[in-house]
């Protein structure tokens, strides 16, 4: 059985930290930076988890 689709939003100021429910409804601190066209998101929780994301265009 396939578990339905998750979507989120964040809002966030580069280089700062912010407190967000994962997606496994967790709360944890987060801090999003920038270099080049990636964005680079790691949250700190009972984890550590890194997201890291392209931006074109």
């Amino acid at each position: 059985k396939t578990p339905p689709f998750i979507s989120s939003e964040i809002k966030f100021m580069l280089g700062q930290e912010f407190d967000e429910k994962s997606l496994d409804g967790a709360t944890v601190m987060s801090v999003v930076t920038r270099v080049g066209n990636k964005l680079t998101q790691i949250q700190h929780g009972d984890k550590e988890v890194k997201i890291v994301r392209e931006v074109s265009g």
